[in-house]
Order: structure tokens, then sequence, then C-alpha cells
């Protein structure tokens, strides 16, 4: 159970856009708290009749938000990863090669060991054929399925750049998260102006529906700062991502791996 957590820990890690995801789950959370804590009061915020909206409704559209900002997160990640690996097909369909997209991951410490054990075990299971044996034991399939899990490649960080830049400009789910997320910079915006109105009844933008207001901007901001990042200084953020071997395969259809 520790080793599979392990893996999967790693395994969202390595992939694009792991810190965007993760910036937007403490976002969501710091919404959520701060709305639920602003209707929770004793006595909570309550906006003049003349009000577009009340203060209630706007906390009720604030915690939606928290829910769709988690589900975009990790959507926008899977559509990244998606256009990669559809770009790594094309250079192989291509070019019967990868060489544009991928590159070989030096060699570790750690690999090294691991081809060495692998040498081992491979002798043995040589000798015990010799000698009449059952051959490959199941703790044996198991460091080979491990080995073939172990990361050989790396994607390259101009592919990764490219996915990124395929999905933010075509992808249609993305573009009405963004359209929406402006449309909430907006709310934001309006709301903190009624927070701060003298007719507004036990309302201070110090309190938690002027953290509600705060924090609500942070799903139109923080999409913004990562795609002008990404788009404009994809050296500093698009990182080479790795996928190993058996991953490889599959994306490709071979077998036995790149030549």
């Amino acid at each position: 159970m520790c080793s599979g957590c392990g893996n999967c820990v790693v395994q969202f890690h390595t992939k694009p856009l792991s810190s965007f995801v993760i910036v937007s789950f403490l976002l969501s959370g710091a919404v959520g708290y701060s709305t639920y804590s602003a209707m929770s009061q004793e006595k909570p915020c309550t906006f003049p009749e003349d009000a577009t909206w009340s203060f209630k409704i706007f906390c009720y559209i604030m915690l939606a938000c928290a829910v769709v900002n988690l589900v975009f997160a990790l959507f926008f990640q899977m559509q990244v990863w998606k256009q990669i690996k559809k770009l790594i097909s094309e250079d192989y369909t291509a070019n019967k090669n990868t060489n544009q997209t991928l590159e070989m991951q030096e060699e570790s410490y750690a690999s090294k060991l691991q081809s060495v054990g692998g040498d081992v075990l491979a002798q043995a299971r040589q000798n015990a054929a010799q000698l009449g044996g059952t051959g490959t034991s199941p703790e044996e399939e198991e460091a080979l399925e491990e080995e073939k899990r172990a990361i050989q490649h790396r994607v390259q960080s101009t592919t990764v750049q490219a996915g990124f830049k395929k999905t933010f400009m075509e992808d249609f789910g993305v573009l009405i998260f963004f359209l929406v997320s402006i449309g909430i910079l907006v709310v934001c915006f309006m709301t903190k102006n009624q927070v701060v109105n003298e007719k507004s009844i036990d309302c201070s933008d110090k309190e938690w529906e002027g953290w509600a207001c705060w924090t609500g901007m942070g799903f139109f901001t923080i999409p913004a700062t990562y795609s002008f990042l990404w788009l404009c200084c994809g050296k500093c953020c698009a990182k080479a991502v790795p996928i190993n071997q058996q991953d490889l395969d599959d994306l490709l259809g071979t077998g036995n791996g790149q030549e």
C-alpha cells in the first residue's frame, strides 16, 4: 500500500501542471473555508435590498466555483498530458522515431544499481533453468515489471510547452472556464463594493466576507498567471517530463519499446 501510494505521488508530481493542481486545491479550500465562515457568523453580512444579489447567493456561487475549480485543474492537466502524448505519437508516425519529442534520461546511480540487480536476477534464472528449476518466480517477475516501469525517457520541454499551447488555444472546455473565471472576477469585485457599502449591515472587508471576495478573485488571477508564464516563459516553466518505457510502449503500440 505504501509503495503504491508513493508511486502515485511520483507519477502525479512528474506530470505537467502538478503545481497548478496543488495551488488550485489550496485555493478552493481557502475559498470554501472563508465562505462557509462568513455564512456561519452569528450576524452574517446583509446587503441592501437594491443590491444585484444577496450575500447568501454570492456564497453559494463561491462554493460552487470552488468545486468547479478542482475539477478544472485536474481536467486541464489531463488535457495537456493528452496533447503531449499525441505529439509524441505523431512524431513517431512521421519519423519512425521520437527524436523530436523525447530525449534519453541520464542514468542515475540508482538506475545503475537496478541494472546490476537485473543482471544478477537474469543470471540466477539461467542457472535455475540449467539445474531443472521452474524458471522465473513471482518475485522475479515483479522485479522485471518494476525494471520496465523505471524512467528511461524524458519529454522535451519544447514538447511540453507545445502541448500546453495547443490545449490552451484549442480546447473548448478551457475556453469556457476562462470566460466563466472572468465573470467570477467581476462578481467578486462588485460584491466587495457591496461589502464596504454603508447601507450593508454587519459587513466589513476585514472580516470573513471580505476574505471570501479576495480569495474568489484567485479563480481568475491564478490560472491567468500560470497561462502567461507558460506561454511567454516556457523555458522556466515547461520543464522536461519523465515517461517510463512501459507507458511509451503502450503509447506507440510497440511491444518491445524503441530501438
